[in-house]
């Protein structure tokens, strides 16, 4: 029998999380530091209902999609 706790949860990927702070309305100047980022992924988290055990690890590649995210888009 499994029980859900103990199912190893898989975290969201570096594109959905800088989706999550893109919709709250940050810029990647605003996540610069791995503090920063921990705070604002934890809120957006919290405010989606995702469990924090779902956070990503890898700020470096969730700031490279809020870049992306927040570059112009060509017409």
């Amino acid at each position: 029998m499994n029980a859900p706790h103990l199912i190893a949860a898989r975290p969201i990927g570096p594109e959905r999380a800088a989706q999550l702070l893109h919709d709250r309305g940050l810029s990647p100047a605003l996540v610069e530091t791995d503090t920063a980022m921990a705070e604002a992924l934890f809120a957006a988290l919290v405010e989606a209902s995702i469990p924090r055990r779902y956070a990503p690890i890898d700020f470096p590649a969730v700031r490279a999609a809020l870049v992306a995210l927040t570059l112009p888009q060509d017409a």
